[in-house]
């Protein structure tokens, strides 16, 4: 959990701080702190994506496949994905 929110912390820290703390970004006045604000963000859009290819994957009627080599692998191996994962 820690290494998945370090990032996005230490990225809403450094918005906070150069936006005055109030919380608020108005991107004509502070264009990097919302390019920090979209950096945030994104960071977390990207860990729920994840994490949620892999709790629909697990449902998958199908075995995974290695993504480089597109051969079938046992559930749980590094690269694996399944089609429902994909989806």
């Amino acid at each position: 959990v820690l290494a998945c929110s370090a990032l996005a912390t230490a990225v809403a820290m450094v918005q906070w701080y150069l936006c005055g703390g109030d919380g608020r970004v108005d991107p004509s006045a502070s264009p990097l702190g919302a390019a920090l604000s979209c950096a945030y963000l994104a960071h977390y859009a990207c860990a729920a994506g994840d994490t949620w290819a892999s709790e629909l994957g697990v449902l998958s009627p199908t075995p995974p496949f290695l993504i480089t080599t597109l051969r079938p692998v046992p559930p749980g191996t590094n690269g694996g994905v399944s089609p429902l994962g994909l989806a």
